[in-house]
């Protein structure tokens, strides 16, 4: 029993300096304490300042906590970002195409246009000329007829606007005078 009791004894001495060296340790850290409440007016005593110490560290643990949410938010908003970003860059591209493929049937519809307007105007200058030809071909018809009816006092008269009509008195025109030439080549 004095053997267990000298290991107790010497257990709790050794316990005991521990503690002192701590304590000594320590007691810079109470001077320190004692010596900003002698020199600050906010506190009255060592433990009010520790009771300072003890809530701003609980601020800060709370900061700390708020911190690493938003953080956790901001990381959450910074990858919607990212997606929304490439999702607008594709719709951009896909416009870009699409505006590109605008702007080809655009000059494809402005060459069609100038085609479809050469071609038009090719139309109407044809038919300009033919219209000249046909007003020339009318025009020398009633000449021809002038001149027959000067010749011919007998036949149906025909107004200046029926062609056909005037065709067919210079036809018979013609027919009586091929006759005549015919005959007085007979004759002669």
């Amino acid at each position: 029993m004095n053997n267990s009791l000298n290991s107790d004894i010497s257990r709790f001495t050794k316990l005991r300096e521990k503690q002192e060296k701590k304590v000594k340790s320590l007691l810079k850290y109470r001077l320190f304490l004692e010596s900003v409440v002698k020199i600050s007016d906010e506190f009255s005593d060592v433990y009010e300042l520790i009771s300072r110490y003890d809530a701003l560290k609980a601020n800060l643990q709370d900061l700390e906590a708020s911190d690493a949410k938003n953080q956790k938010i901001i990381d959450e908003k910074n990858k919607e970002l990212f997606y929304f970003k490439k999702m607008k860059q594709d719709e951009k591209l896909s416009m870009t195409n699409e505006i590109a493929d605008l702007r080809n049937h655009l000059e494809l519809q402005q060459i069609q246009g100038r085609n479809n307007e050469t071609q038009w105007e090719q139309t109407r200058n044809l038919a300009a000329n033919r219209i000249y030809e046909l007003s020339t071909i009318v025009i020398a018809i009633a000449n021809m007829y002038a001149l027959v009816r000067t010749h011919q006092k007998y036949g149906e008269t025909a107004k200046p606007n029926e062609t056909c009509k005037q065709l067919r008195a210079i036809k018979n025109f013609i027919q009586t005078l091929v006759r005549i030439i015919e005959e007085v080549t007979q004759n002669s």
